[in-house]
C-alpha cells in the first residue's frame, strides 16, 4: 500500500512516501515559506529516491489544516491537480489534531485525554480534546487564557502536545501534577501524515474529502 503524503500548513514543506506504515522516504524543506516553489519537485524528488511512479501510488495523503491559509490551499491545490491527472489515486485528508493524538499516543501510554493544540498566532490556539478511548470534542479557537481553563478543569490524566503547546506552557504559571507535556514533534511532519492516513485507510476511516478546515472566521468580510 503506497502512500505519498505532504504537508505545507506551517512554514515548511515535508515531503514522504511510505509503504503502510513504514515510511520509504521522508524529507522536509529547511528554507521556510518556500512551499509554492518547492513542493512539486519534492514530490519528484521523492518518487525518483524510491525508483516510483504515480502509476505505483495508491493513495494521496495530506494535511488539511489548521495552520497557515496560504500553506494549505498549496498543499489542496497541489492534491487535487494530481488526483486529477492519476485518478487511481485515492485522496485521504488528514488534519493536524489527528497527527498530534497520534504522536501522543505513541508517546504516552498512560492518560485520559490528549490534548492536541496547534498554533493560530495572535495569542491565541486551535484546541482539540481526544479520550483514550478514541471520543473527541470538536476543534474550538480560544484564547490562551481560555486554553489554561479548559485543560485545567479536566479530570484526569492529560497528555498535551502540538505547535501551540510553548505558548499554552507560558500561560500556565504551575503545571498539575495530573499533565503530561510532550513536546517532541511539535510540527505537522509529511512521515505522519502517512502513518495517520495509513491508520484511517485499516480502519475504513479514511476521510477522502480534501477540503481546508478553517476554525478561525474570515478576517474579510462581506458588505452588508
Amino acid at each position: 500500500m503506497l502512500i505519498l503524503g505532504f504537508d505545507t500548513s506551517n512554514a515548511y514543506s515535508s515531503v514522504s512516501i511510505s509503504n503502510g506504515s513504514d515510511i520509504l522516504y521522508a524529507k522536509r524543506e529547511t528554507v521556510p515559506n518556500t512551499q509554492a516553489e518547492r513542493l512539486i519537485f519534492m514530490i519528484e524528488e521523492a518518487l525518483e529516491k524510491t525508483n516510483l511512479t504515480y502509476k505505483d501510488l495508491k493513495y494521496l495523503a495530506v494535511s488539511s489544516g489548521p495552520g497557515s491559509f496560504t500553506g494549505i490551499r498549496i498543499a489542496l491545490a497541489t492534491a487535487k491537480g494530481l488526483l486529477l491527472a492519476a485518478p487511481h489515486i485515492k485522496p485521504v485528508a488528514v488534519n493536524n489534531f489527528q497527527m498530534v493524538n497520534f504522536r501522543i499516543r505513541q508517546q504516552c501510554m498512560v492518560f485520559d485525554y490528549a490534548i492536541a493544540s496547534v498554533n493560530a498566532f495572535r495569542d491565541q490556539l486551535y484546541l482539540q480534546i481526544f479520550t483514550k478511548k478514541g471520543e473527541y470534542q470538536e476543534p474550538v479557537l480560544v484564547t490562551l487564557d481560555e486554553a489554561k481553563e479548559i485543560v485545567s478543569n479536566l479530570k484526569g490524566l492529560k497528555a498535551l502536545g502540538g505547535s501551540g503547546l510553548h505558548l499554552l506552557y507560558n500561560t500556565c504559571s504551575d503545571i498539575p501534577d495530573n499533565t503530561v507535556i510532550l513536546p517532541r514533534f511539535a510540527y505537522p511532519d509529511a512521515r505522519f501524515v502517512c502513518r495517520v492516513a495509513h491508520q484511517h485507510i485499516a480502519k475504513h476511516k479514511e476521510n477522502p474529502n480534501i477540503e481546508p478546515l478553517y476554525i478561525r472566521p474570515p478576517d474579510a468580510k462581506l458588505p452588508q
